[in-house]
């Protein structure tokens, strides 16, 4: 939603007046500036939304309703992303399961999350393969094919493009991190008085 002067006069100015204000408690450092800041941010919320039931804007219920769709579709996909990601899955048919073309649905995809279908998809992927790491008994290309990767190499380029070091690196400075932690926890410490 674009609250522009010339779309929402009504309400435009009131909703600058508290903008400013909030921009000039924050930096005020005062006490209670953030119960202040969000008292003004509710009084903005409920200017949009009575003005949203009396300002008959063109198209608003029609492009309102078409985006609360899309919304509800992409929690979808991307919970089902979220639970699938060890599956073979393929741009085409996320598009299909969403009612949209390839094109249509990546472009869409990209909008909603900010990042394309195969790279979330391969974020989701790696994020798994990290915890898998975590057991030393797994070896690496079991983690790769538990986490979806049809091939070690894709695994491994994916993961070292991510995290900027290797999964078996990675399995190592956890290790380290474990026993560090551990002989820390073993040895005493002494505190001299002065």
């Amino acid at each position: 939603l674009l609250i522009t002067p010339e779309d929402y006069p009504q309400i435009y100015p009131e909703i600058q007046k508290l903008l400013l204000e909030i921009k000039e408690e924050y930096f005020s450092f005062a006490v209670y500036a953030e119960a202040s800041i969000f008292s003004k941010f509710l009084e903005i919320l409920v200017y949009i939304g009575r003005s949203r039931q009396t300002f008959n804007h063109p198209n608003t219920d029609l492009s309102y309703s078409r985006q609360k769709e899309y919304v509800k579709k992409f929690l979808f996909v991307t919970e089902y992303i979220n639970s699938h990601f060890s599956e073979n899955l393929h741009l085409e048919e996320i598009a299909a399961l969403a009612g949209f073309s390839k094109y249509h649905f990546a472009r869409l995809f990209k909008q909603y999350t900010d990042t394309s279908f195969y790279k979330y998809l391969n974020q989701k992927r790696i994020e798994h393969a990290k915890t898998l790491l975590l057991d030393s008994q797994l070896t690496v290309i079991e983690v790769a094919t538990q986490s979806g990767f049809s091939s070690l190499s894709a695994f491994l380029r994916m993961f070292k493009q991510l995290n900027k070091c290797t999964p078996t690196e990675f399995r190592n400075m956890y290790d380290e991190n474990k026993t560090s932690r551990a002989a820390e926890q073993k040895t005493p410490v002494l505190k001299l008085n002065d």
